[in-house]
């Protein structure tokens, strides 16, 4: 008898309590970055219809090259079967046709190069692309299978949409390379007082624009002398690489760009 009572007060605590909530079907279904890595997206998807995976709270997805990693605040609420997740850069968030992002990351969360994308320790759910696969044109995105086409990035909410980055044209340039020797040392930083108080002018202004606040002065020469001696932030892009100016919009002029 007692143990009768026993099996009756286990299968009735059984049926009323709550279905446990999953998490493991939610994979990265697409990923999209722009040449400089400011503008990025990863876009996760329920895989398999199902309702309860809602658990994500605490766990996390994780750059294996750049070993940045980004841990989901809560769970969440609502049917998941099928839903889209979208985590991406404010960059993004700020674009024309952009959805709204459920989460914001940091910008070059993930490699422009090769890199392997974990979502919690589900080997299911991991995207790995190799040198030379993720599209950087600022229109193409690159899905789980490997396949390039148009961004179309969904978020939980449903809304999907699609951005097109406009290249930047302008004078290729390294930032800090104050005087375009290829390379950013203390002799950058004297170019940039030389320059500012009376002595040669920079040949290209924007190199001397460390900080790329869009004006020169003194404070790129500091920006410039506290990451090389006290590892300060690095100057923004272009760097270390010659490139364009992915911001643009500058009245400094670079009358004699020093990139190949």
């Amino acid at each position: 008898m007692i143990i009768r009572s026993l099996l009756a007060c286990a299968l009735s605590l059984c049926l009323v309590s709550p279905a446990v909530a999953g998490s493991h079907l939610w994979q990265i279904n697409e990923i999209f970055s722009s040449a400089d890595g400011t503008v990025q997206f990863i876009e996760m998807r329920e895989c398999c219809g199902a309702p309860s995976e809602t658990g994500i709270g605490g766990k996390w997805v994780l750059s294996d090259a750049t070993g940045m990693q980004f841990d989901f605040p809560a769970s969440l609420t609502g049917s998941t079967a099928n839903m889209h997740l979208l985590l991406a850069t404010a960059a993004f968030a700020a674009l024309p046709g952009a959805p709204t992002p459920d989460y914001i990351i940091p910008e070059n969360f993930f490699s422009l190069d090769a890199d392997t994308l974990d979502y919690w320790f589900y080997a299911g759910a991991t995207m790995t692309y190799t040198s030379g696969q993720l599209p950087l044109d600022g229109l193409n995105s690159l899905d789980r299978n490997g396949v390039v086409e148009v961004n179309s990035p969904t978020n939980f909410a449903g809304d999907s949409g699609s951005v097109t980055l406009t290249p930047p044209t302008g004078p290729e340039f390294i930032r800090g390379d104050a005087n375009q020797n290829g390379g950013i040392e203390i002799a950058d930083a004297v170019s940039i007082l030389d320059a500012l108080f009376g002595g040669v002018p920079l040949a290209c202004a924007l190199a001397g624009d460390s900080n790329d606040d869009n004006s020169a002065d003194i404070s790129d020469a500091i920006f410039e002398l506290t990451y090389l001696f006290v590892s300060g932030a690095a100057p923004p892009a272009p760097f270390p690489a010659c490139g364009e100016d992915p911001t643009g919009g500058s009245t400094l002029t670079c009358d004699t760009p020093a990139c190949p």
